[in-house]
């Protein structure tokens, strides 16, 4: 018998047909045959002596020993219906006529029923397919249909189809149970996944501003090792100078491989985001989606049609038998039409069909019972009065109604008008069961199978996010680890330039040499500090959002350090503040600093000498940042000049990093040459907007890397 664990593998080849379950099967098929079909040629005609109840006592018999017997697994079960099979056989050959009747064997049919749910249960535990088959094939020997007696055949249909009907669909449901228990653990799995996810991205995103500081205070000492490295007197201090900037320019390469070691990570490209962090649609009390009814489709209408024809062809063929009074009863046809034509409704709105239904059957039972001119001449005894779509009704209720209490209970209600109780008749109790409950059962086993494939096709995707997220998650750990030991080498020619400069500032009589190599060493010193903190950035568990260099709130202020960072290596810049700053959320100000510091980062290294103009405008609602530069000059007398090692230093992504953060704050960035050789950036940023704004980065096209 299978497990869950592997009913749980949807991809998974079925079973084969072992020789042991195969001699099982035949052994059911035919014991089925001989109790309906061998059995009854050694009894005599008539009805039994015993009533329906001997069968009701044999079914709740057999039925309480099947339940108790379960824990021994299918074989208790079997032992039972094998025992209960040779008594019944026994006592009809031994009591001809006592039991059953050769025309009535539905006390021998009516004690097994409770064998055939589990019977179904363990096929359909081994195979799909074959338990189709073998539902099939049992129907066919139970329904006897050569003596062509409608209430053997619904004995039959009634007691082997109907219970195994019913035992498919418990096996589905409780795959759909299984299912859905696991969806719901995997779902938390994701959830967490996903959270640890955008902790990564947000480690990732600090790590990117802390390494556009970082290269920012190295570029300032390059920049100043070169200017030192002209104006120097001594030789032995140009060539000192000019080691601290070739040591400065390859921290800088090496700065660069480790930020894109840390933007190889998928979610700094353009992958899809796990759907867990959004929030999931609604789901009812038992974990199944709500999903909206279907559209009126093709099918429903061409089954509508299909119906109404049916409907009609039917009635008047059995109208016109002879036991009904040999004419066509059209008011009779007329009654039943609308229910077929309401049938376009059964996927979108099946309680509305079975409403219909239900009134079209007390209209017929109205007919029936109160106007007999108007109905078949034999309603009054064996005849259903339902209407003649009722299977489509009852199954499509069951199979898509999203509301299943009430769908069963105006099935029920169906049921019990078709079985007319008040007017009791055992073969109409019978064909009503089967007319009306075996489609419902069908349905219901339908509707399982359905979310079934649509919960294991979920599970099938977050399976593959799962997988992914994981994978991620072992390379994250990866890159972290390699970051950590890259750190460790730009540190170390951190530490390299500190010494030279110190070295240059105590080994010189020139003071302007001693206050480079101050300049050198504090912005060294700093650049330290920063390296620091974006390793602890990247090894983190909760990121934090106070970048150094980064966090202040008066705006103004670090933005006047800014500029005259620039303007101490040669690039002066024109700095334009309009408004009130302080009014501005810390991670606006933050934003606003990054925009004007990767700007000017930009200028030193590919337009040194240009003239600069820093715009800042605080509005009531929204600040403006505009920064501009012309094009740089030929030729220039000052001692820092442009360095071509240091253009090539950088990662190449900066701007794009700076766009990402803008709309991260719901601004606007653009950045793009000018028509006089020079180069652009803007943004406008809200004001304010809560400090925490969700730290995932949007997607955004790629910036030319300046």
């Amino acid at each position: 018998m299978r497990t869950y664990g592997d009913l749980m593998q949807p991809d998974s080849p079925p079973q084969t047909w072992s020789g042991r379950e195969a001699t099982l099967d035949v052994a059911v098929a035919l014991a089925v045959a001989g109790l309906v079909w061998a059995l009854p040629l050694f009894l005599p005609d008539g009805e039994p002596e015993l009533g329906p109840l001997a069968g009701t006592l044999g079914f709740l018999v057999v039925g309480v020993a099947t339940l108790a017997s379960r824990v021994r697994g299918f074989g208790g079960p079997l032992a039972v219906a094998g025992t209960a099979a040779v008594a019944l056989t026994a006592w009809t050959l031994i009591a001809p006529g006592t039991l059953a009747t050769a025309d009535d064997p539905l006390n021998l049919l009516m004690p097994l029923a409770p064998f055939f749910p589990q019977y179904a249960a363990h096929l359909y535990f081994r195979n799909r397919r074959h338990a189709w088959v073998l539902t099939a094939l049992l129907a066919v020997i139970a329904v006897r249909p050569w003596p062509g007696s409608v209430a053997v055949a619904a004995a039959g249909l009634l007691y082997v189809s109907v219970p195994m009907l019913f035992g498919l669909y418990l096996s589905a449901r409780d795959q759909l149970v299984a299912t859905l228990t696991e969806r719901a653990e995997r779902a938390e799995l994701e959830r967490d996944l996903g959270s640890e996810h955008a902790r990564r991205e947000e480690r990732t995103r600090l790590a990117t501003d802390l390494h556009d500081i970082v290269t920012h205070r190295i570029s300032l000492m390059v920049l100043h090792a070169g200017a030192l490295g002209i104006t120097a007197a001594e030789r032995a201090t140009r060539d000192a100078a000019e080691t601290v900037r070739a040591t400065g320019c390859t921290a800088l390469e090496e700065l660069r491989d480790l930020i894109g070691l840390l933007r190889k990570a998928p979610s700094a490209g353009r992958q899809e985001r796990p759907p867990a962090c959004a929030p999931p649609p609604a789901a009812t009390a038992r974990g199944e989606r709500q999903v909206a009814p279907p559209p009126i489709g093709r099918p429903d209408v061409l089954l509508a049609a299909a119906a109404f024809a049916v409907t009609v062809l039917i009635t008047v063929v059995f109208a016109l038998e002879p036991s009904f009074g040999g004419g066509v009863p059209w008011p009779w046809v007329a009654v039943q039409l609308p229910v077929a034509a309401v049938l376009v409704l059964r996927r979108r709105y099946p309680q509305i069909v079975l409403a219909v239904s239900i009134a079209d059957s007390l209209l017929m039972l109205w007919i029936a019972y109160t106007g007999p001119d108007a109905a078949p001449a034999g309603a009054d005894s064996a005849t259903l009065l339902i209407p003649m779509a009722t299977p489509l009704v009852t199954f499509a209720a069951a199979a898509h109604s999203r509301r299943p209490r009430l769908a069963a209970a105006l099935v029920l209600t169906l049921l019990v008008l078709a079985a007319r109780p008040w007017d009791p008749y055992l073969s109409v109790a019978m064909i009503a069961a089967v007319f009306a409950g075996a489609p419902a059962l069908l349905g219901m086993y339908a509707g399982a199978r359905r979310r079934l494939i649509a919960a294991l096709t979920e599970r099938a995707a977050r399976a593959k996010r799962e997988e992914r997220l994981l994978a991620e998650r072992a390379r994250a750990a990866e890159r972290a680890e390699l970051a950590g030991e890259m750190h460790g080498i730009v540190a170390r020619r951190l530490h390299d330039m500190l010494a030279r400069a110190g070295r240059l500032g105590s080994e010189t009589d020139s003071a302007a040499t001693r206050d480079a190599a101050a300049e050198l060493t504090a912005n060294g010193r700093q650049a330290l500090t920063e390296l620091d903190a974006l390793v602890r950035a990247l090894r983190s568990p909760q990121p934090d959002d106070d970048v150094p260099g980064g966090g202040a709130d008066d705006s103004g202020a670090d933005l006047g350090r800014l500029a005259a960072d620039s303007a101490s290596v040669g690039v002066p810049v024109e700095l334009d503040l309009r408004g009130d700053p302080a009014t501005l959320s810390p991670t606006v100000a933050r934003t606003v600093y990054r925009v004007v510091g990767e700007a000017l980062t930009n200028i030193r290294k590919h337009a040194h000498g240009a003239q600069v103009a820093v715009r800042v405008t605080y509005e009531a609602e929204r600040v403006r940042v505009a920064v501009r530069n012309g094009r740089p000059p030929a030729s220039t007398t000052s001692p820092h000049r442009h360095d071509p090692d240091l253009a090539t230093g950088g990662s190449g992504t900066g701007l794009l990093g700076v766009r990402r953060r803008v709309e991260l704050v719901d601004g606007t960035f653009e950045a793009g040459a000018t028509a006089d050789g020079g180069f652009a950036v803007g943004a406008t940023l809200p004001v304010y907007v809560p400090t925490s704004m969700a730290a995932s980065t949007p997607n955004s096209p790629e910036e030319p890397s300046r």
